[in-house]
């Protein structure tokens, strides 16, 4: 137990060190490697790893915040709420939520 928490220690310790900038570009492939997991995911599995995509995005969305326009932060907003209302759906269409996550994601990798 004592060796986990030193582990998780060390791992904070280094991601703090980090540009904010690298922080991004690694939860924007794990947005990736998520997306792709939608293809396979059960029905829970499906809203459950919706719900992290959209957790992420928006994480990603705040960080970015000073380099984004008033204009941007607002329809990445209404983006990201329109993702979250597909994942709270009883069956979201996987395909669009993907399409539209996607987007997002282009978007703010290059901003």
């Amino acid at each position: 137990m004592q060796q986990q928490a030193s582990k998780d220690d060390g791992l904070v310790q280094a991601l703090s060190g980090l540009p904010a900038h690298a922080l991004g570009v690694r939860r924007l492939g794990i947005v990736e490697q998520l997306l792709g997991d939608l293809d396979t995911a059960t029905y829970g599995g499906e809203h459950y790893t919706m719900a992290k995509i959209v957790g992420l995005l928006r994480d990603e969305t705040r960080d970015s915040g000073a380099r984004l326009s008033e204009l941007q932060r607002r329809s990445i907003k209404r983006a990201l709420d329109e993702l979250a209302r597909e994942q709270d759906r009883m069956l979201p269409d996987r395909t669009a939520f993907v399409a539209r996550a996607q987007k997002l994601a282009d978007v703010l990798s290059i901003c």
